[in-house]
């Protein structure tokens, strides 16, 4: 996973080692089609490839998947694969299938693995995740240039709602994955800290990912920031916004898709207070 700690002694029995790793993989398998669905979604809206991720990179935004990830989306460095499809397809299915049997919600993880499906039914299965891509914009997306002359005020207005889309999709990557790592009674703690220098790390998790941690244990999360509220309106309204733009330009955005109808399900029943479960975010 990533992590440069190394071995973590996981505490709860039999097959919570392998619980552990799993909830990890729900951020890994959300993520890593993040990074694909915001590329397709910057593609279709115009936006420099590479000036998309030096901002991102250098943004709230940041993910490491997304880091990892990106440099091979440009360059479409795809074979020999660093990480194929079929790695991550296994650890969706892995997720799903668990989720199916406790009787757990992974709407994330389940959106992800049949966009993977798809993937792999149209024959990316023996490359690089990378690849995934090619799902949301067929054509390399490095070839699509920003407009210039006057045209900067737009391309950053353009660039907010990728930053729009990945703020929500985030977001609710770590709901999902604390959700279903206290439904199997993992040590949260150990969880943030494992996740958090892992390939499922984000600033999005590292830091309203603690939040959460502390809200359903009662205990604050070594080193975390204070934050101020959650607007989950606020956070609804962009990333609706952001869908409503792609949609025009038929966009496919299934990760921001799931996570648009849990955030309105959220600011329905929870609004801006922290009500039951975080917000209402919590599954």
């Amino acid at each position: 996973m990533s992590d440069p700690k190394g071995l973590y002694i996981v505490p709860g029995g039999v097959g919570q080692g392998s619980n552990m790793k799993m909830v990890h993989q729900v951020l890994a398998a959300i993520q890593i089609l993040l990074a694909s669905e915001a590329h397709g979604f910057a593609a279709r809206l115009g936006l420099d490839a590479k000036e998309v991720y030096d901002a991102v990179c250098k943004s709230p935004e940041w993910f490491w998947m997304y880091e990892n990830r990106v440099p091979r989306l440009l360059a479409e460095d795809y074979t020999p694969p660093v990480s194929a499809l079929t790695i991550i397809l296994k650890d969706a299915g892995i997720i799903t299938s668990t989720a199916r049997r406790v009787n757990f919600p992974t709407p994330l993880s389940s959106a992800a693995e049949q966009v993977y499906l798809v993937g792999l039914n149209n024959g990316l299965g023996p490359i690089d995740d990378a690849a995934m891509v090619k799902t949301y914009f067929p054509d390399p997306v490095s070839t699509v240039k920003a407009q210039t002359n006057g045209a900067s005020a737009s391309n950053d207005d353009k660039l907010a709602l990728v930053f729009k889309l990945l703020r929500g999709v985030l977001l609710l990557a770590a709901a999902e994955a604390i959700g279903f790592a206290q439904y199997l009674k993992l040590d949260l703690h150990q969880f943030y800290d494992l996740a958090s220098g892992a390939a499922g790390g984000s600033i999005a998790f590292r830091e309203r990912g603690a939040e959460m941690i502390e809200f359903l244990t009662g205990k604050k999360v070594a080193g975390a920031k204070d934050l101020a509220p959650l607007n989950i309106k606020q956070i609804r309204d962009d990333l609706a916004e952001a869908i409503d733009v792609g949609r025009k330009l038929f966009t496919p955005a299934p990760l921001a898709g799931a996570a648009l109808n849990l955030l309105t399900s959220a600011e329905r029943t929870a609004g801006n207070q922290k009500e039951k479960a975080y917000y209402g975010l919590l599954p």
